[in-house]
């Protein structure tokens, strides 16, 4: 349940998305983090799906977190989006995420983001 609504999600999907279209997905969403992020700067991915986009990062030497509410996926952080602290993160990775929150609870989400210390958001849908 998320924000009294209940939330659907399963980490099996992920194992069908492996192919040339979502490797480049992959590729557009890095190259966003590359041309407008700094290396220094925290960032977080909610949604790790397959963890492609993350360990990418990771293995470029970017600060980067996970959050996502299935344990399965073994995010860093395991928690609602809407119910996470965004202290000490600067910017935050949402790739084909928020059309998956109900719609009140995107806008408490974003209303809370605004009002934290993150400087760029960067999503796609």
């Amino acid at each position: 349940m998320v924000d009294g609504n209940e939330v659907i999600y399963s980490s099996d999907w992920v194992n069908d998305l492996e192919n040339e279209i979502h490797f480049n997905w992959h590729y557009q969403q890095a190259a966003i983090v590359y041309d407008k992020c700094n290396k220094s700067s925290n960032i977080l991915e909610i949604g790790v799906g397959t963890n492609l986009l993350s360990d990418l990062l990771h293995r470029r030497k970017w600060s980067i977190k996970t959050l996502d509410i299935d344990e399965d996926k073994m995010p860093d952080y395991c928690a609602s989006a809407d119910d996470f602290e965004y202290e000490d993160i600067d910017v935050i990775l949402a790739f084909e995420i928020f059309e998956h929150i109900p719609y009140n609870t995107f806008k408490s989400l974003i209303n809370k983001i605004s009002k934290s210390e993150v400087s760029s958001v960067y999503f796609s849908v």
